[in-house]
Order: structure tokens, then sequence, then C-alpha cells
């Protein structure tokens, strides 16, 4: 199953896959002594391969040219595990996948601290199947829970989402930190930069990993840093359109930070959206967020579209992010970013 979803997956990729989205700690009369013990892992075909519900289209925007549409796509796991593996968020052929999230477990309430919780590893488009996919790790104990994953799809009229793509009018790169260390940090960055405008980007960090930034910088780069108790690799992706496409039109973006304003009632766990996005007939491409804290840090849980509670109403698409510490109090803040696009 895993293997047909993912066709060029090595033989170690597909039991890596499998003893990740295994459920831990469920089987019981299995023989395991103090000499011999079972790993206790318990497949989970849901995990393993992404089945859930059906994808739902939450909202479609167009901008003020008519020229740029985005759709808002949400998908939730049937059943819950302690950890997702590249859980995929499907796009519909006649959208081009540039963005997306996903919502893992945490904390926005009074409490020292929290006790478990399930933290946000990979969140970045797969082009070759036009998804958004994501993956999570539970901390520091199995937690099993939903997943809530997201998807933004872009149509701009006149040219089909492959030819965008095909043609190189959207372009997608990956940068790795390189060096395994344990506070990485990677940074996509167009060459072209003068003929492209950013959308979004993505991350992905290795087993024992966790996200603390994934951001525009500007419209050349996407940085993500991350924090390990072992030596990682970080990866960020970067996602850009062209500026110019013949026949087509002009586009123009606007990247908005803030710092949440809307905190959590306890400072350890920050959490927050970004409502004080202009509107000025644009469409929301991509969210990012960075936490802001010294000490034990603060690991994010949530980063993606978010439809409820805008200034603007109800079914306006802005973007939210969440991190916790854990075990160790660290109180922070988060920066939001919203990346938002017309065109003419």
């Amino acid at each position: 199953l895993y293997l047909g979803l993912n066709p060029s997956a090595t033989p170690d990729q597909v039991t890596k896959a499998i003893l990740d989205s295994a459920t831990i700690n469920r089987l019981t009369l299995i023989g395991s002594t103090s000499t011999n013990p079972s790993p206790n892992r318990l497949l989970n075909v849901g995990a393993l391969t992404g089945a859930s519900t059906d994808v739902t289209k939450v909202l479609e925007t167009t901008d003020a040219s008519g020229k740029v549409t985005t759709a808002y796509f949400v998908r939730e796991s049937a059943t819950p595990s302690d950890r997702f593996t590249q859980f995929p968020v499907a796009v519909p052929n006649d959208y081009l996948v540039i963005g997306g999230g996903a919502v893992g477990t945490g904390s926005k309430f009074i409490e020292p601290f929290l006790k478990a919780a399930n933290f946000l590893t990979i969140s970045q488009a797969d082009f070759g199947r036009n998804v958004w996919k994501v993956s999570t790790k539970e901390f520091p104990r199995p937690t099993p829970f939903r997943l809530q994953a997201y998807a933004i799809g872009l149509k701009i009229a006149g040219i089909s989402p492959q030819d965008l793509l095909g043609l190189g009018h959207v372009r997608s790169l990956l940068s790795s930190s390189g060096q395994p260390s344990l506070q990485g940090v990677a940074n996509a960055s167009i060459f072209d930069a003068a003929n492209y405008v950013l959308l979004g980007g993505g991350f992905g960090v290795g087993d024992g990993g966790y996200v603390v930034e994934s951001v525009p910088m500007n419209q050349t780069n996407w940085r993500v840093r991350a924090v390990s108790t072992t030596p990682l690799t970080v990866v960020s992706q970067g996602i850009w359109l062209r500026k110019n496409i013949p026949n087509i039109g002009v586009f123009t973006n606007s990247i908005h930070a803030e710092q949440s304003s809307l905190s959590s009632l306890y400072p350890a766990h920050p959490w927050g959206a970004t409502f004080a996005i202009p509107d000025d007939g644009q469409v929301l491409t991509g969210c990012g967020a960075s936490v802001n804290s010294s000490g034990a840090k603060n690991w994010i849980w949530q980063l993606s579209p978010h439809f409820s509670g805008s200034r603007y109403g109800v079914y306006d698409a802005v973007c939210s992010a969440g991190a916790n510490d854990l075990t160790l109090t660290d109180p922070g803040s988060l920066t939001l970013h919203a990346l938002k696009l017309r065109g003419y």
C-alpha cells in the first residue's frame, strides 16, 4: 500500500514508514520478556497510507482581477494514531497544490506544562502527486489523535495547472541544512528572484527534530529552523510564481507579518492567528510562523490556514499557528506570516 503511493521509496524507507506509523503499546499477551522484549507495534494502515474521510473544499476565493483563484481543502485521518507519516491531502486536477499545513495536538490553556503532544515534522508540497503531505511525531510518549491536514490549490485563468508547473511558471526548490547539527537552519532560495513572487513554503526535519520556524525572509528566501537532541538535517521548501506570464497576466504579492495578538492563556503555549491582513483584493497562498523563546524552546504543533474568527468574517482564510514547551516551561510568543497574491 505504501509503495503504491510512494513508488520511488527504498526498502529501508518502506520499513521505516511502517514502523513510524504503527500504533505503539496496544498489544497484550504477546509473550514479551525482559530478555526477549517485543517492540509492541500494531500496524496502522490508516496512518501509513493516509486513508481518511474524503477531502473537503472549505473555501474558494478569487482575487479582484478575476485571474487568481485559490481553494482550501481539509482532510482528517479516519482513525487516531500516535504519529503520521507523509499523510497526503490531494488537490483536484484543476488546481495546482501550492500550500497547506496541519494541526497536531497541543494546548492553549493554563497549565505548567503539557504531559504529551504531537508536533509537525513534515509539511510540504509533493508536486509529483499534486498533494500536500504532513508528518507528525509524538513526544514524550504515544498520544493517539486524529490528524487534520490542509492543502491550498491554485488556479490562474487562461492556463492549466499542468502548464503552470511544466512551463516553469510555478517553481519549487528544496534546500537542506547540510551537515547535521542540534540546531539546523535551511534556506530555500531562488536565483531569478527579479522575475518571481513568493507563494509560500514548507519544511521537513529528520527523526528527533522539532520545528521552531518556517517563514519567508523576503521574496527570495524561505527559512526553516529546527532543534533536536541528536544531530539532524533540516529541509526548506520555497514555492514561487512567475511575475509576468505572457498573454495571461502580471502578478504581485504581499508578505504580512505580525506578532500574535491573540495569545494563549498561558504564555508557555503561544498560539495565534493573523487577523490584521490587509484585504485589498488578494487571496491567501501560504502561511509561516516563528516561535520567539529563549530557554527550553517551544515547538510547532499547528501551522495551517484558519477559517473562523477573522475580523473580515467567518469565511475568510487567515493563518494560525501554535507551539508548546514540554517538561520545562519556556514562555514565548509567535510571529505569524501570511502571503497573499493578486493579478492584473
